[in-house]
């Protein structure tokens, strides 16, 4: 009997030990994380594609002659979620008080609401869908943009403590509310009525590629929950794959990387897509193979009859889940997912490519050589500049003893970002 008792003290002291633990992680991390894992998969992805959207739009990336105007369109506007509802809503008001005209976006803009219509201005309601971003997100990125203005910054951490507080519009707001928050009366207003407005909004903010893009561009203030979640924003753990079996000793390998387009990551009839994992539909390995098909044909004109070999230029597989490339990461996502790789072809929808400012990553290519291609213009073959280049840099290589030629500067990234046939869409 001594002995049950003193086991079951000792289980007692444990088990209390362990609920101590557990209050005290608790208390640590309070209901902390919104994390993404709240939105579909689809959501999820399109999550990553409006984090660098909201770059873009507040001045910080995308092509150099329109930053200033993004940087200041709306400074002036009121913080007022029903006046700029109705601006974007009713007819014959200047919605250019709010939003630049900016047909370049457009691209980019209808990836994102192909993986989440709600983030549209008519929201995907019976299949519409507007040029313009939801009333919801126009007023985001208001607040962002008078905030920067000033050189303020808001403090995630504070938000995330009252979401309760912010979808809830009948809640008083305190002056503790805006000192941990970092935002005035007005600012805090607007942001809540649009939560309230659209709560899933709420969580696109505290996911980790927006949370990176905010804190990059100076819109919000390093505290621990940034911190935490700078570390999250990392390129994927398992690295693109070449295949393991191949005839050359030293083959060139050229990553194949589709980013933001729409064709190639299909939503079910259910909203998302499956899990994280990237579907290799039929348009994929279309677009895959014909790529591969024109570059190793230029290959061979470049090296002459037989002289290119079997496996000499070998492609990555596709990856297991979708990944967003830009400019702006494309150094680190290049290096941290692709170490092995030669050259970096990325794949993007229709237009999206006229969003990126092309011409500085040219002086500055970094490691990895890479090409940003439209993937629309594979088929129609409007890429013969970028293949010849591509082509180009496998005859280097390929030339030189040991299979380790020159480093080439993709000189051809200022031919991508010049307008294709046909003109550019209209607003």
């Amino acid at each position: 009997m001594p002995l049950r008792i003193g086991k079951t003290a000792v289980l007692l002291v444990l088990v209390l030990f362990l609920a101590g633990c557990a209050v005290r992680g608790t208390f640590s991390r309070p209901a902390q994380s919104p994390a993404c894992v709240q939105l579909s998969p689809a959501q999820q992805y399109a999550g990553q594609v409006l984090s660098y959207l909201m770059r873009v739009v507040l001045g910080r990336a995308g092509p150099a002659d329109l930053r200033a105007e993004w940087s200041c369109r709306g400074l002036s506007a009121p913080l007022d979620f029903e006046w700029i509802s109705r601006v974007m809503l009713e007819p014959d008001r200047n919605r250019s008080e709010l939003i630049v005209f900016d047909t370049r976006i457009l691209g980019i803009s209808q990836v994102l609401y192909h993986y989440d219509p709600g983030l549209n201005l008519f929201k995907g309601i019976n299949g519409r869908q507007s040029l313009f971003p939801s009333v919801e997100l126009i007023a985001l990125r208001l607040v962002l943009l008078q905030k920067m203005n000033r050189g303020e910054k808001i403090y995630l951490q504070g938000l995330l403590d009252r979401r309760a507080m912010l979808l809830d519009p009948g809640v008083t707001i305190s002056d503790r509310d805006l000192s941990e928050t970092g935002l005035s009366e007005d600012e805090m207003r607007l942001i809540r009525d649009a939560f309230a407005s659209d709560p899933h909004l709420f969580t696109y903010l505290f996911c980790p590629s927006m949370v990176s893009a905010l804190y990059e561009i100076g819109a919000v203030a390093a505290d621990s929950f940034v911190s935490d979640h700078l570390k999250a924003d990392t390129p994927p753990a398992t690295p693109c794959r070449f295949p393991a079996e191949r005839r050359h000793p030293s083959p060139v390998r050229i990553a194949l990387l589709p980013s933001m387009a729409p064709e190639l990551y299909p939503i079910r009839a259910e909203g998302s897509v499956s899990g994280a994992v990237l579907i290799d539909d039929e348009a994929y390995r279309r677009f895959s193979r014909l790529l591969k098909e024109q570059i190793l044909q230029k290959a061979r004109e470049r090296l002459g009859p037989g002289r290119l070999q079997p496996d000499a230029v070998v492609f990555s597989e596709p990856p297991d889940r979708p990944i967003v490339v830009h400019p702006e990461n494309a150094e680190a996502v290049l290096s941290g997912f692709c170490p092995t790789a030669d050259f970096a072809l990325v794949l993007l929808g229709k237009d999206v490519i006229r969003c990126f400012d092309l011409g500085a990553q040219a002086e500055a290519p970094g490691r990895v050589n890479r090409l940003f291609i439209d993937i629309t213009d594979i088929e129609h073959a409007w890429i013969e500049a970028e293949i010849d280049r591509v082509a180009r840099f496998i005859a280097l290589r390929l030339g030189v003893v040991g299979g380790t030629g020159p480093h080439l500067q993709p000189e051809c990234l200022t031919e991508a970002a010049k307008p294709k046939k046909g003109g550019p869409p209209s607003l």
